[in-house]
């Protein structure tokens, strides 16, 4: 009797261990992943896009679209490691959280899915800044989106900014920008590339409006 519950014991240790095994040296599959706010708790999985919440601080593709974790996607486990802290520091650098917390919950059943945990509490969203002469005010997460609108106001800068960083959840930028300010030389109609950005402008003398619009792609 002993014998045979002593075999049996070694017969699941030896299927843990080449389970554990096959786990890490094979792909694995984000099975779903698992938004906690202050306002709400959502979950994402592959049998759905991402939908919006009422009343919710920032939305939940807002934050999903900070990460390549997706629901169905099959990533090696130091693929996946190295992305969970990615998304960590990504939704830090936001600026739009003050605490933000990426873990990952340990399979129970099926050893090569995976749920990631995103834990968020909300921000300040409104932002202020000047330079010489003028002042700024903006606001950021419209909507609850990557959207922000800044008014400028001044004797050499006046105008407004608006931003949104992810049009149709596809990470297109685009940030048009009409503006009252000094500028020099008296004219001129510039393009420029910076960082994957295209930007196109005009200027003009002084106290002429400048017209600058940014497009592109983002990450």
């Amino acid at each position: 009797m002993c014998k045979t519950v002593l075999l049996a014991g070694l017969v699941v240790l030896c299927a843990g261990l080449m389970q554990a095994e096959e786990a890490e040296s094979g792909d694995i599959i984000v099975a779903k992943i698992r938004l906690v706010t202050p306002h709400y708790e959502y979950e994402w999985t592959a049998d759905a896009e991402a939908a919006a919440v009422a009343d919710a601080g920032v939305q939940p593709s807002a934050v999903f679209s900070w990460t390549a974790l997706q629901p169905g996607r099959e990533m090696t486990l130091a693929e996946f490691e190295r992305e969970v802290l990615r998304t960590e520091r990504r939704l830090v650098d936001t600026g739009l959280f003050y605490s933000v917390s990426v873990h990952v919950v340990p399979p129970r059943r099926k050893p090569l899915e995976r749920t990631v945990v995103i834990t968020v509490s909300d921000g300040f969203p409104y932002r202020y800044s000047g330079g010489n002469a003028f002042i700024m005010f903006g606001r950021k997460a419209l909507g609850g989106n990557r959207a922000s609108v800044y008014v400028y106001a001044g004797w050499n800068l006046f105008g407004v900014e608006a931003v949104h960083e992810n049009l149709g959840n596809r990470g297109i930028f685009w940030k048009p920008r009409p503006c009252l300010m000094i500028s020099f030389p008296p004219f001129a109609m510039l393009m420029e590339r910076s960082h994957g950005m295209s930007s196109l402008y005009s200027q003009g003398s002084s106290f002429r409006r400048m017209y600058r619009l940014r497009w592109g792609r983002v990450w």
